[in-house]
């Protein structure tokens, strides 16, 4: 059913959706999927909206006002499995083939993930359709060459203590794979999260995510966390020269990467 509200608002407003979408810096079509009612913004975009057309976003979107007043518990926990490899488990490639919107992949180091046959592929035709990806590790190392130049395709690294749980979102489906102190050689938990209820679960992992991106993060810099540290074929006869900081920093974020379920799990079977 079409969103009413947010058509009016925006010709009071006298705004065209394609201004809005510039306005608010999102795609001209998921501004158009709005108004058809067939999805709901993201919190940061509903404020946006809400401020770009004077309005509230209980105005905008009714529903939000009932949902915040059903209950306060969180209703986004789908499910919780003892294992990420537990066969009834949810599949993070149906996930990633299915995102239209957003993913995000944050962990002490993806490498798993993205060797994954067809990954790097398929992130960047999602970029190219305005799908955007957000990749945020605490270890870094050649496995994120393949995703440099695709499309849509943003990487970062943390600059403080490695993750300590892993999270792949995919529009709003969230799978939160928390490893249990001391267990990395078991199979870690794994809890589906699907956003329901805003400021819910979902909303706290997605924004602690942004936070984490936008203040405790920087751009990779590929010459610094990929190839500092890595010699040419040719020159393997050459002397080794001492490790610089930076270079010493990455051998040790490659080469002590703990071996734990969350990352074999990529590997498990459809």
């Amino acid at each position: 059913m079409a969103n009413e509200k947010l058509r009016a608002a925006l010709r009071q407003a006298g705004i065209q959706p394609d201004e809005l979408a510039d306005i608010i810096q999102a795609d001209p079509r998921s501004v158009r999927r709005w108004l058809n009612g067939n999805t709901t913004p993201y919190p940061r975009l509903r404020s946006r909206i809400a401020r770009a057309l004077d309005a509230s976003e209980e105005s905008l979107w009714p529903h939000l006002r009932s949902a915040r007043a059903v209950s306060s518990q969180p209703s986004d926990l789908i499910a919780g499995y003892p294992t990420a490899e537990d066969l009834d488990a949810p599949n993070w490639k149906h996930l990633m083939r299915d995102a239209a919107e957003q993913i995000d992949l944050y962990g002490e180091t993806l490498a798993p993930i993205i060797h994954t046959p067809g990954v790097p592929e398929l992130l960047a035709d999602k970029g190219s359709l305005s799908c955007p990806t957000r990749i945020l590790v605490s270890s870094t190392g050649r496995y994120l060459e393949p995703l440099l130049d695709g499309p849509g395709i943003e990487i970062r690294v943390l600059e403080i203590p490695r993750a300590t749980h892993t999270i792949y979102r995919f529009d709003d489906d969230l799978l939160l794979i928390t490893p249990l102190r001391d267990q990395h050689d078991f199979p870690a938990p794994l809890f589906h999260l699907r956003r329901a209820t805003p400021g819910g679960l979902f909303d706290r992992y997605a924004d602690d995510f942004t936070h984490q991106w936008d203040h405790a993060s920087q751009p990779l810099d590929p010459d610094v966390d990929i190839y500092d540290d890595v010699r040419d074929d040719d020159d393997a006869d050459a002397p080794t020269p001492a490790p610089s900081a930076t270079g010493a920093r990455d051998a040790e974020r490659v080469d002590t990467t703990p071996a734990s379920a969350a990352r074999r799990w990529p590997g498990r079977r459809d």
